[in-house]
């Protein structure tokens, strides 16, 4: 197993190379450096996973720097989001009129009156960047509060019961996450349908997936399966470090597949930034397209024309 995720890593780490080589070339510089740090999430879990492979009593640690730096690129998606549109003000121009949907997973069963309703505004773009950025700080505070109650004894991971401070520590971690993974997927529902030529679809998917597989996969293994006892016992492998290389092993081999999607997208030529000539009301403007700037242009000259005839 060992050596396979040695080739695992390798492997990431080289295709993470050639991606960033190819970015460094060929796109604008205002893309450059976000898009490189967006890549780097799927190299850091890789060697992440590959030294919880290789030392078992630093999962802890190991869980904890996955899961900080997952919610700091979270941040640089967002931004290089952002970055197509041609930053914030552009934004808000080509979403003029429409509704964020913040009526998204996983605060869409809140009451309708905790929603804004108003169209898109920069103080909206804020709102959403307030909420993805707070989960990194909160997560960096709790991992030092963590690491101090450990050394106390005070902590055990996967401990539910109430007297252990790993209860506690995941619930505040948890709330965190929804409200950052909220604020992000308003952030790139309403931006689907405008950024089609950058690819943005499997972008998002290949950037999503390394979050399901970091949290949803070790919450089935550890709350579920061996609790359960579907994880055998091995001697003088317990049930809870056999679970921990299991679950290693296979963020290691899937981390690779995400990594040739996204390196296949990244490098495909995309345009400078959107476009503005048309607007597209999906989450709720009207249906009339977003007159342009030209259009506006050639109907002040036929005005001016018509009133010096006038005069004549």
């Amino acid at each position: 197993m060992l050596g396979l995720a040695t080739v695992a890593l390798i492997l990431l780490v080289l295709l993470f190379t050639d991606t960033v080589i190819h970015v460094i070339r060929q796109r604008r510089i205002v893309f450059k450096e976000t898009t490189a740090i967006v890549l780097t999430v799927y190299p850091v879990l890789g060697l992440c996973s590959y030294l919880g492979l290789l030392f078992q009593k630093a999962n802890i640690f190991l869980d904890a720097a996955a899961q900080l730096y997952f919610a700091l690129c979270m941040y640089q998606f967002l931004t290089l989001t952002l970055k197509y549109f041609g930053g914030e003000s552009r934004f808000v121009t080509k979403m003029s009129g429409a509704v964020l949907p913040w009526k998204s997973p996983p605060c869409c069963c809140w009451p309708c009156c905790v929603c804004p309703k108003a169209t898109v505004n920069k103080q909206q773009i804020r709102l959403i960047r307030i909420l993805v950025m707070q989960h990194p700080w909160v997560q960096l505070v709790l991992s030092i509060i963590m690491v101090t109650l450990w050394l106390e004894g005070w902590y055990s991971h996967m401990d539910m019961t109430p007297y252990n401070a790993y209860l506690y520590v995941n619930v505040v971690s948890v709330i965190s996450f929804f409200f950052g993974l909220w604020g992000f997927i308003v952030g790139f529902k309403a931006s689907l349908q405008q950024l089609q030529e950058f690819f943005y679809t499997p972008k998002i998917l290949s950037f999503q997936l390394c979050l399901v597989f970091l949290r949803l996969q070790a919450l089935i293994v550890n709350a579920i399966l061996v609790p359960t006892g579907a994880i055998p016992c091995l001697p003088p492998i317990s049930p809870r470090v056999f679970a921990n290389m299991i679950l290693n092993a296979l963020l290691l081999g899937q981390l690779v597949v995400l990594m040739v999607v996204a390196r296949y997208y990244y490098k495909l030529p995309t345009p400078e930034m959107v476009s503005l000539t048309h607007h597209d009301n999906t989450y709720g403007g009207g249906d009339e397209d977003e007159m342009t700037t030209t259009q506006f242009a050639d109907e002040g000259d036929a005005m001016v024309m018509n009133g010096k005839m006038e005069k004549c």
